[in-house]
């Protein structure tokens, strides 16, 4: 017992190995299985998931052949539950710690080992009585690698996934967030690790709910149609938020690798990063309508505005039109990384961070506009609102330009630290930070 409490049960395979050993290999050997390969067993990341099940049914039986007739130890079939029982377990903590089902399955049969203890009693009880001197310093070794071993893993599951719940939970981390959208009762925010949307008072930034689970990595948010709609990369979802009741109310299919979502023409559109393709939703009946049309290579952000729905093709170094009704894309060659797009003031506006710069594209007849509009700190979120262009740089500024000069409207402000995304709302813009922080800049007088 206190063994398993001093390595977090990763004195688990050490049994296991003893075990093993004590039934001895060679003549008259009760078990096929080496005690090295029952320790690899439990080791093995994903494989030590189902190897318990195969040595729930193989320590028993060993046990049974080399005990026949004594009558002593436990129950064969009470230690094949005792066995088998800690996967359960060890699943039912990773759900509970909000693992994804990749971790979930590298990681709970590591997990597994703390609730082995029963069991472990149980072979003691069993087992002919201890190993020979000769063997401690072996197990020692053996001992200290479990520990460092158990260590890693908590490690692990501690950074994966620390996320605290109900309304009093804590900011993000660094890194963590992705995206922000408002209305007028609250501002919105992804949080790509956890998989989860915020939802914050516009005045005080305290949440107004607990966090809300929508997907595997939600990169992009927006809200309208009487819902919130959150695109989540790796479940390939749009999830509709009913902001009324806080709650997912359906998860849309929309295609793989979906990045971008916004809503305008009645509708809502994303962007599917890996198919390279625009999927359009019908608010009305949350479902996917008609084929989606194929754009360029990586498509990320995504506009409507100005008659058309645009992307910005990040590979693929284009923007996309895309006309209602039509299947057929318009491209408009960049020659350049495009981040984020926009679209509104009679013009489609587009960041190229790599080059420091924004390019204006004239929505009919597709062609670039003007010499590149050098924009401070990377350009990479674009809204247009309020009567100005709003560009987030990523090290940290807001720099504003005039939609009809394509100048800069004002000095750059300075948000004082890294910026994740920016939106647009009745009367001022909101900057996210990448430490999880809102900043309020008011709309420009006029």
């Amino acid at each position: 017992m206190v063994l398993f409490a001093l390595t977090l049960g990763a004195y688990w395979p050490i049994r296991m190995h003893a075990a093993y050993e004590q039934l001895g290999a060679g003549p008259g050997r009760a078990t096929r299985l080496t005690p090295r390969a029952a320790t690899l067993l439990e080791l093995v990341p994903a494989v030590n998931l189902l190897a318990p099940v195969y040595l729930a049914i193989d320590l028993p039986r060993a046990l049974r052949r080399r005990r026949a007739g004594d009558g002593t130890g436990p129950d064969p079939e009470l230690l094949s539950i005792l066995l088998a029982a800690p996967v359960a377990g060890g699943v039912a903590v990773a759900v509970l710690l909000g693992l994804s089902i990749p971790l979930t399955v590298l990681l709970a049969g590591y997990l597994a080992w703390i609730f082995n203890l029963p069991a472990a009693l149980a072979l003691e009880r069993a087992l002919p009585p201890a190993v020979g001197p000769h063997r401690r310093e072996t197990r020692l070794a053996l001992g200290v690698a479990a520990v460092v071993l158990a260590a890693t893993v908590v490690i692990v599951v501690a950074g994966g996934d620390d996320e605290q719940r109900g309304p009093s939970a804590a900011q993000p981390k660094p890194a963590e967030v992705s995206d922000i959208a408002v209305t007028r009762e609250a501002l919105w925010i992804t949080n790509t690790v956890r998989g989860t949307v915020l939802k914050l008072d516009r005045r005080t930034k305290r949440m107004l709910a607990p966090p809300i689970r929508v997907g595997l990595e939600p990169l992009d948010i927006a809200a309208g149609e009487g819902a919130v709609w959150v695109a989540s990369y790796q479940s390939g979802t749009v999830a509709r938020i009913d902001p009324a009741s806080n709650r997912v109310t359906r998860r849309i299919p929309t295609g793989r690798g979906p990045f971008g979502v916004a809503v305008g023409r009645g509708s809502v559109w994303v962007s599917n990063q890996v198919e390279r393709t625009v999927t359009r939703i019908d608010p009305r009946t949350s479902e996917v309508e008609g084929p989606s049309p194929t754009v360029g290579r990586g498509p990320r952000g995504v506009a409507v505005g100005e008659g058309a729905v645009w992307t910005a093709d990040g590979e693929g170094r284009s923007v996309s039109q895309v006309l209602p009704g039509e299947q057929r894309a318009r491209r408009v060659r960049l020659g350049r990384f495009a981040h984020d797009v926009a679209a509104g003031a009679g013009s489609v506006w587009v960041t190229i961070p790599e080059d420091g710069f924004v390019r204006r594209i004239d929505p009919k007849t597709l062609r670039l506009e003007g010499a590149a509009i050098t924009v401070p700190d990377g350009p990479s979120s674009i809204e247009v609102g309020l009567g100005v262009v709003w560009v987030a740089g990523e090290r940290g500024t807001v720099t504003r330009l005039d939609p009809r000069t394509g100048r800069l409207s004002g000095a750059p402000v300075d948000v004082h630290g890294q910026i994740a995304d920016l939106t647009v709302g009745e009367d001022a813009a909101w900057v996210l930070r990448a430490d999880g922080s809102v900043r309020r800049i008011p709309g420009p007088r006029r």
